[in-house]
């Protein structure tokens, strides 16, 4: 049975938060975590957009594929450390479309569908989109995360996620979750509990600043491990039923 420290973790995720920097122990007390779990639990961690798909273009030349990489190959060394599974949809400046397709529009429809079926095929996982925001007013700011209406846990990720962001990060943030529309189509039709985190906003002066600085980013990554780890210890993650 895989024993988790979240407590400890998030504890010294706050003080990272404070002094600017820290290094996650793995030192403490621990608990276990809503009973036996028969596997580590399983994470999909989709860094927006790559390859052709530049996504979002902000201030001082910043390309939201560039920002949404080096957060997810983070969050993804954190968790593995916490003992979980992790699937990458990408882990370099690639696009996940099939080969041989001529125009954007297909190239674009190809790499969601191929997003969507790893999804499809690991329905004990829990689903992490990264992304960035961008709005002509460069006065909105903050995260934000939007959630899948196919899962009920999917709201509650979202509710945990936002609200570190919100204590830890961003306390002037007054965003709340949002629930996906038909046009966030990966985040619509996930089987699966699913987050997009937008991490912040590109158009931003203020957040790209910070979203290209790699202490910014580690603590995106610290908070957004350390809202997994809470989640599951409320016993969220989905268990599996003992064999007869």
């Amino acid at each position: 049975m895989r024993r988790f420290r979240f407590r400890a973790v998030f504890l010294l995720l706050a003080c990272y938060v404070a002094v600017i920097s820290f290094a996650i122990s793995r030192m403490g007390d621990s608990l276990m975590v809503g009973g036996a779990l028969e596997a580590d639990p399983l994470v999909i961690i989709d860094a927006g957009h790559g390859g052709f798909d530049g996504g979002a273009e902000g201030l001082g030349g910043i390309v939201e594929k560039d920002v949404n990489l080096p957060i997810a190959l983070k969050l993804r060394d954190l968790l593995r450390a916490e003992g979980f599974r992790v699937i990458m949809t990408r882990e370099s400046d690639v696009s996940t479309c099939d080969e041989g397709l001529g125009s954007i529009s297909e190239k674009k429809t190809s790499d969601i569908m191929n997003r969507y079926e790893i999804l499809k095929e690991n329905p004990d996982a829990i689903y992490i989109g990264i992304h960035q925001n961008k709005f002509p007013e460069s006065s909105s700011f903050g995260a934000q995360m939007f959630y899948g209406p196919q899962s009920e846990q999917s709201e509650i990720l979202a509710g945990i996620l936002q609200q570190n962001f919100r204590e830890l990060l961003q306390p002037e943030n007054k965003r709340e979750p949002k629930k996906a529309e038909n046009n966030i189509f990966l985040l619509y039709h996930a089987p699966i509990p699913a987050v997009l985190i937008e991490c912040g906003f590109v158009s931003n002066p203020g957040d790209a600043a910070k979203l290209v600085d790699e202490s910014y980013q580690n603590k995106l990554a610290y908070v957004i491990s350390g809202s997994l780890l809470q989640y599951i210890e409320q016993g969220y993650y989905p268990q599996v039923e003992p064999e007869l």
